[in-house]
């Protein structure tokens, strides 16, 4: 009686083993699609990383050629006022640093917001309305209606008529230069909320 009892305990193991088993694999095979969403969204992310980094370098060497430009500027005014004393062209210089100087207090204020944003993380506040990258125009309904490109870029229906304008059928994303065609571009609707 004790082995038949033995043997029943052994096979209702058994089956409990088998059952966990299944259990795990159905879980497992659960956790297949979240996994392959988890790697798609780290690699979404990382390129709008990438993307922020270049647009800050860009951002940097504009200021440091416009740098570079004042300081010959000045350089050029000193010179031609030792050689000149003043004259209707040292006063035009005057006034040509003068905007120069202005234009680079300007974009230098735009920099450091920009690189400000970028390094909080917070490139667009979620009070914000969505807006198209190229024309910087909010999304609506009618002519910006948000286009997804295929590379995951999304801009206005009227900036993508303009980024087609050689050929009907493809276009080409102005971030990362990859080649789409218009009819794979769908609406965004995650952008509109619906």
């Amino acid at each position: 009686m004790t082995t038949r009892r033995l043997e029943a305990t052994v096979v209702a193991l058994k089956e409990k083993i088998e059952k966990t088993r299944n259990e795990t694999q159905q879980k497992f095979l659960s956790l297949t699609p979240l996994e392959k969403e988890r790697d798609t969204l780290k690699l979404v992310k990382q390129e709008a990383i990438d993307f922020n980094e270049e647009h800050i370098k860009e951002h940097e060497t504009r200021l440091k050629a416009l740098d570079r430009d004042m300081v010959q500027f000045q350089k050029d005014f000193h010179r031609r006022k030792r050689s000149a004393g003043s004259s209707s062209e040292s006063d035009d210089f005057h006034v040509l640093l003068g905007e120069k100087r202005e234009e680079t207090r300007q974009l230098r204020e735009k920099f450091v917001k920009l690189k400000a944003e970028v390094l909080s993380g917070v490139v667009q506040e979620k009070g914000d309305a969505p807006s198209c990258e190229i024309c910087t125009d909010e999304f609506n309904e009618d002519e910006n209606l948000p286009k997804a490109l295929g590379c995951g870029h999304t801009v206005c229906a009227k900036c993508l008529k303009n980024l087609n304008e050689y050929n009907d059928r493809i276009v080409m994303c102005p971030f990362c230069r990859k080649i789409w065609q218009i009819k794979n571009c769908p609406t965004n609707l995650i952008i509109l909320n619906k």
